[in-house]
């Protein structure tokens, strides 16, 4: 891992309080990778996927908020762009086998400048 000039690794914690854009509460950041909780066969996604949070949509009376999610193939390129409510997703972090040791996966740090 890279190291900085004062030893520090480069990486940074992400804040806990909850984001908002215009006074409305989110529990998403902006450019959040998250992953579907549910298939969107419309737009050829399954639950797992991977999207990128856009934007927020304000609820009405009852409704949960919404986002607007972009959806990239393996070369970046956009595949599908959709509106989705809160529920249908969930936090997305990286998990890697650990074949070296008795622990199914290890979590990775993420948010890490080279």
């Amino acid at each position: 891992m890279h190291q900085g000039g004062d030893g520090s690794t480069g990486c940074r914690l992400m804040s806990k309080a909850p984001p908002s854009i215009g006074g409305l509460s989110m529990s998403y950041p902006l450019f959040t990778r998250v992953a579907l909780q549910k298939d969107f066969p419309e737009y050829q996604l399954h639950r797992g996927d991977v999207a990128t949070i856009v934007d927020l949509h304000e609820a009405e009376d009852s409704e949960e908020i919404g986002y607007s999610l972009e959806v990239f193939n393996a070369i970046g390129e956009t595949i599908a762009v959709l509106v989705v409510e809160e529920s249908k997703i969930k936090p997305f972090s990286y998990r890697l086998s650990c074949w070296s040791c008795k622990a199914t996966s290890v979590p990775v740090i993420l948010n890490c400048q080279e």
